[in-house]
């Protein structure tokens, strides 16, 4: 009977070996080896797609924080929303199935924006020229790193 190896398939950024492994050879694959195998990448994957979730969502909130900020800064007709600008925003977005986007989370957005600006930098260049002209100004430092620093 041969004996059951598993190899890594592939080494980590920091060197540890990664939870996906592959059976040694064909000849080692069973019903238990093979299930084992689906089990953990199906585990590895699961845990790539949530970081790659939490990213985009923080994107996309950043981005939802930007974009509200230069509407109420220089937005053509927001004389005619003023007090109600979130609220009717929220309805709208809620109206089209977009998850987190009531009047407090929209606040939120905003705030998330405002004080963390350097985000910016992490967005890919597809989105640079999409953003608003207030989202491009220059980045200043957050009061918190501000705080850290004392």
């Amino acid at each position: 009977m041969a004996k059951k190896l598993e190899k890594p398939i592939k080494k980590t950024r920091a060197g540890a070996k990664s939870s996906v492994v592959a059976p040694s050879s064909a000849a080692a694959l069973d019903f238990a080896t093979l299930f084992a195998a689906l089990v953990r990448t199906n585990s590895h994957i699961s845990a790539q797609t949530t970081k790659a979730v939490n990213v985009g969502l923080t994107l996309r909130n950043w981005l939802f924080g930007c974009y509200i900020h230069s509407y109420e800064q220089s937005g053509t007709d927001r004389a005619a929303y003023g007090e109600r600008l979130l609220k009717c925003l929220a309805e709208r977005l809620q109206a089209k199935s977009i998850s987190r986007a009531d009047e407090r989370e929209l606040r939120r957005y905003r705030q998330f924006y405002l004080l963390y600006p350097q985000i910016r930098e992490s967005l890919t260049p597809e989105f640079i020229p999409r953003l608003p002209a207030g989202c491009l100004a220059a980045i200043r430092e957050s009061p918190i790193s501000n705080a850290m620093c004392l």
